[in-house]
Parts: C-alpha cells; structure tokens; sequence
C-alpha cells in the first residue's frame, strides 16, 4: 500500500530545539501507520548533541529530519518583533520555497504548541488556488482597536500563521519570495508582528480559511475540541504549568530526550516569575484606564454635531474622575502597601497592552494630555502622518 508523505517545516534556533522536540514528538505519538513524515528545520544552528537527542524521538515512529542553515544577515532588514517572546528566526518562513526546492506544498508549525490529531485532514486540504491556509486570528475580532486596522489588508481577514499550509509551488511561480521583502521595506512601520504581518499583506485575499480547531490559541475560549493546541503570546507551559492544557504539553514532554531539562528550566522559571503567577493578569486593563487611552478613545468616538460640542465637557468628566480614582488608590496603598500594583512589564499580559499603547487613540490622548492648548496643530500632524500610512495600501500586492 502506498503511504502518505506530510512534509513539515518549522524555524528555531538553538535553544528552542527542546521544545521542537515536544512538538515532533505529539507528531508522531498521534500519526497514522501509513504516513511518512518528513520534517524540515529552517535554523540558524542547532547543535549537534541536540539534533541526537532529537533522533531519539524516531523510537515512537521513524521520521526523516533535515536541518537548513539560514544566514541571520539574509533577514537582517526585516524588522524584529517588539514581542521579547518572539524569536528573530521566525523570519526565515521567507525561504521556503526556496530551501524546500523540490517540494510543493509543506504544513508550518510554531515551536510553541502540540499537535492532538493525525495531520493527513490538514494535508489534503485544498489549496491549489491559494497560497496558503491559516485559521482567523482570534484577537482582531475581540479588541476591534488593534494593529490590524493600519495594515493594507483590503478586507482579506487576519490570520494567525503558527499554523500554516504553503502552496509552495505557487510561492515560486509568482516569486513571493522578493514581495515578502518589497512589503517589509514599504510597511515596515506598521509591522507588529513582523513575520506574520508581511504574511496577511502579501497573500491577502488569496488565502484559505481553516477551522479554529487547527490552531486553537489557549488564551482564548472556545467550545471545540483542538486538533492543534497553541500557545501564542507570553505564557507558554514551560513557563506558567497551572495555564490551560499545560498537562498535555508535559505528557509529550516526558517522551523526549529534553524532558529533565525543561522540567529544570521551568523550576528555575517559577521562582523568577512567581509574582507574575500570582499576579496572572492586568496589564490591560492598567493601560486602558490611562488618562491617554480614555481621553483619545473618547476623541475617536466623537462623531456628530452633537457630540463633539459635549467633547470639552466629556472630557473634563473623564480627568475628574481619572484623578478621584488615583486619590483613592494613593490612600489605599498609604494604609495597605501590599495593595501597590506591580511593574507593568511583569503581568502575563504585557504584551496586551503594549499593543494598545500603540493605538492611535492612545497616541491622540497623549497629546492631548501633555498639552491641550497645542493639541489641534499637534493632533493634524499625528493624523496626517497615520492616513499617510493607510494610503499605503495601494502598495506591492500579488
């Protein structure tokens, strides 16, 4: 009987050759008897005891392994992302096709989950007329004030593309290779997400939409069973083990060869980071009671006649009842210091609010809130330079 060939390609560097491990390894604790699989690691370096302790895993189920070397410099004008989560070697996606040279189509995987289900559905998903298959990222469709609105999508949904099908033979036929580096010079600004971001724009509207359950982000609820289980964003098992569905990061964890090690490194973690444990979340919520956000949200949301003449008053309500609720939390940290908030960068959901603070209507408070008198002249040039950006949207498109 002729078997099923699944090729498989992810990038990491050195130190997240542990956690590859555990995703090959939910590979193939979950792969039917007659499928080959072919794993292909777009990298930086690897060393060579740990691609041995990677070869270990082939005891559950034989697998082959290539490791690419991608020169960093090639990526070197492609920003970094301004998530400290994010590796740099996330860009080398770029080069599949042209590392991958001989074959056409490929799944790419995130380091950062496990796969629960045989890959074959996902495989033999159609894509013949797409150049790739993502599931909708979750967050642009829960917080509508986000990042996504400044990128060039013309309508094309956002993806998240920690779980990817690439039509690579497409890739080469329209040469998306150059346009993945043409989109990051001209957008380079906008960029939060850099990789994922430079994704959306080049295929957009030329991409298949997967059902959630093949890329089931863990921060967010949903009522289906994850065929893949990802965990996008700061917390991941290794580091937060009380977080959803860590257990069964860990019992595919214990098959592999890095098993003491994480265990290790995940000890070592709980000590550091035993005050952002305590103190989950609330980082998002600190930023949008800024006087910023509030104020310029209130700004955005102006529209009408009516409205904007009861904008000075909106405001003056919004700054007495700012600076009631800062007296109350000054005197309750004066008679309960333990009540005192942490440091913003310490709650699991920085990064959260770091996009927000990015938000033109915070950028538009902020203005305003350093000097009111001078926030028309000021406010113009923000808005200017912000459409500038939005006209981009006529750009390098496939």
């Amino acid at each position: 009987m002729k078997k099923n060939k699944i090729h498989i390609c992810l990038t990491v560097d050195d130190n997240y050759s542990k956690y590859l491990s555990v995703v090959i390894c939910s590979i193939l604790k979950n792969s039917h008897k007659d499928i080959d699989l072919f794993f292909y690691i777009l990298t930086n370096g690897i060393s060579q005891i740990n691609k041995e302790k990677i070869a270990l895993l082939k005891y559950i189920k034989y697998f082959s392994i290539s490791y690419i070397f991608i020169d960093e410099t090639y990526i070197s004008d492609i920003p970094n992302s301004s998530q400290k989560h994010i590796k740099n070697c996330t860009n080398f996606r770029f080069f599949t096709a042209k590392a991958l040279q001989n074959i056409d189509k490929c799944i790419f995987l995130d380091a950062d989950l496990i796969v629960e289900s045989n890959l074959l559905d996902l495989w033999n998903t159609d894509i013949d007329d797409y150049f790739m298959a993502c599931v909708p990222d979750m967050y642009p469709r829960i917080y509508k004030d986000n990042w996504t609105n400044n990128l060039p999508l013309n309508g094309s949904i956002y993806v998240n593309t920690g779980v990817c099908l690439f039509n690579l033979k497409k890739w080469r036929e329209n040469n998306v290779e150059q346009k993945f580096f043409i989109n990051s010079a001209l957008y380079y600004k906008l960029l939060y997400y850099p990789d994922q971001d430079i994704l959306n724009i080049t295929f957009q509207n030329k991409i298949k939409y997967l059902n959630e359950q093949w890329n089931t982000i863990v921060m967010f609820k949903h009522n289906h069973i994850p065929q893949i289980i990802h965990w996008a964003g700061y917390e991941k098992p290794w580091k937060f083990p009380n977080i959803i569905y860590a257990d069964k990061f860990w019992f595919y964890a214990q098959f592999t060869a890095f098993y003491e090690l994480i265990l290790f490194d995940n000890i070592i973690a709980n000590n550091n980071n035993l005050t952002i444990e305590n103190k989950m979340v609330g980082a998002v919520k600190i930023v949008e009671n800024h006087l910023s956000y509030k104020i310029g949200k209130k700004i955005i949301h102006s529209k009408g006649l009516i409205n904007i003449l009861l904008l000075p008053f909106s405001i003056i309500c919004i700054y007495f009842n700012h600076y009631l609720e800062k007296y109350i939390y000054n005197i309750s940290i004066k008679y309960n210091p333990n009540s005192k908030r942490i440091k913003l960068e310490e709650y699991s959901d920085y990064d959260e609010a770091v996009r927000i603070q990015n938000y033109l209507s915070y950028k538009i408070g902020k203005i305003f809130v350093k000097n009111p008198f001078l926030f028309a002249i000021r406010f113009n040039n923000i808005y200017k330079e912000w459409k500038s950006i939005r006209r981009l949207n006529n750009g390098n498109k496939i």
